[in-house]
């Protein structure tokens, strides 16, 4: 950590800045888990139950292809016991028991009174008779929202290192927007949003609004606090994509420093800021 940095107790971004790669799935995680349970604990993208549910999104994500299995071709195939049909039931219920699992969970809290923020499960089990979705279905819609959310955001905020890492220059335009609006003495991203000109596409989706705002907010957070340099050692394959439903990059290396002495905001701002980007750690700093 370099001298004249001052950091909150539980912050994690100093400790990630030669991989910040690794905070994306972390934010985008907290986020997803938040407004589908209702979860406001710490989340880590290690947790036993973000890790499950990240290899359900997987498996479906690499299922997508057109033409990857023989019952894309030969659609006769799905009502005979062949492996690749066998596999697929069988995750079918494993998804389906972690699904239950993650709602029976929220479920609880409710009836024992506890206080659940809001959230999208809560939403839809109140009215599930107006919806006329079952039990099951009420599962796999929650549950499928992190696979939906967390790996797209994740994907796409990485597209945003590479870009900032690879064309230093462009990003330094972005940062002089960035500190045209919002300064220096601040960190009040979301209250310049209309004065932007970031956006995500016309592609219409469930999360479109999320999308749109969690991409701005963190691209706009990270223009101004950090300049990106490519690792010299590992240049960047800028062809290098997964062939899944969700396009990722191929893991590359990166490294993140402040653009300025920073210090920690005051308790009241710093909360202010957590709040906008959805009580993610580390990222409420304001540079001089």
């Amino acid at each position: 950590m370099r001298r004249g940095y001052s950091f909150s107790p539980n912050s994690h971004l100093p400790f990630s800045l030669d991989d910040p790669l690794t905070l994306l799935p972390r934010y985008a995680a907290s986020v997803v888990m938040s407004i589908t349970y209702g979860k406001t604990t710490p989340v880590h993208y290690t947790d036993p139950e973000v890790l499950k549910i990240e290899a359900v999104a997987l498996r479906v994500s690499g299922a997508f292809p057109v033409g990857k299995g023989w019952v894309d071709r030969f659609p006769f195939l799905r009502f005979f016991p062949i492996p690749e049909v066998l596999r697929l039931r069988r995750y079918h219920r494993e998804e389906l028991a972690l699904f239950n699992s993650q709602l029976d969970t929220v479920r609880k809290r409710i009836t024992s009174g506890e206080d659940v923020p809001p959230n999208v499960v809560t939403r839809l089990w109140e009215n599930q008779e107006d919806y006329g979705i079952t039990d099951d279905e009420l599962s796999y819609l929650t549950g499928s929202m992190f696979g939906a959310g967390s790996g797209t955001t994740a994907s796409a905020l990485s597209f945003v290192n590479m870009a900032a890492a690879l064309f230093p220059k462009d990003w330094a335009r972005v940062q002089a927007q960035v500190d045209e609006v919002v300064g220096h003495s601040r960190c009040r991203i979301t209250g310049n949003l209309k004065m932007f000109g970031f956006g995500y596409g016309r592609r219409v989706c469930p999360g479109q609004a999320i999308a749109e705002r969690s991409l701005f907010i963190n691209t706009a957070l990270m223009a101004w606090a950090l300049d990106f340099k490519e690792d010299s050692s590992t240049p960047i394959d800028t062809m290098g994509f997964t062939g899944t439903a969700v396009i990722r990059l191929y893991p590359f290396k990166l490294t993140a420093t402040m653009k300025a002495l920073v210090v920690i905001v005051n308790q009241a701002e710093a909360e202010r800021v957590q709040q906008a980007v959805f009580n993610v750690e580390g990222l409420c700093i304001v540079a001089l």
